[in-house]
């Protein structure tokens, strides 16, 4: 029979699996802030962004049952809409912001996201409706 070459596991104490674990810590904090600034630019709006998503995303229902006067069926179906709508433009905008380029891309959100605050900062004066079809909801 040929011989097997049986490895035996490295055994080790408490104190040592303790301070090897720390050790791979400490080495993925130092490659982390020793980062490129462009990886930094590219992450760091992205984790903002995604605790705003889910923070919304958790507030939304209670939101409209309480403050836009909808039962919890439409407080539903309003939460579906905005996370089918998010989904969708990501699906149909991906597209267009890589033809058109990533400056424009964002230029041009930022100036829909001014115009959308301009209407809803204005929306208790102008009398634009209420409940769901105000500005302040969409």
């Amino acid at each position: 029979m040929p011989e097997q070459n049986k490895q035996n596991p490295e055994t080790k104490n408490l104190s040592e699996i303790v301070s090897d674990a720390f050790k791979e810590l400490n080495e993925t904090f130092i490659a982390f802030f020793k980062a490129p600034k462009a990886l930094w630019g590219v992450n760091v709006p992205y984790i903002i962004e995604g605790l705003v998503y889910f923070g919304i995303l958790t507030i939304l229902g209670k939101y409209s049952s309480e403050n836009l006067s909808v039962n919890d069926a439409q407080a539903g179906l309003i939460y579906s809409f905005v996370t089918g709508g998010i989904t969708f433009s990501m699906l149909m905008f991906g597209g267009v912001s890589d033809k058109i380029g990533v400056r424009r891309s964002l230029a041009l959100a930022f100036i829909l996201f001014i115009v959308g605050r301009f209407f809803v900062a204005l929306s208790g004066s102008l009398h634009m409706g209420s409940g769901l079809w105000s500005p302040m909801f969409f």
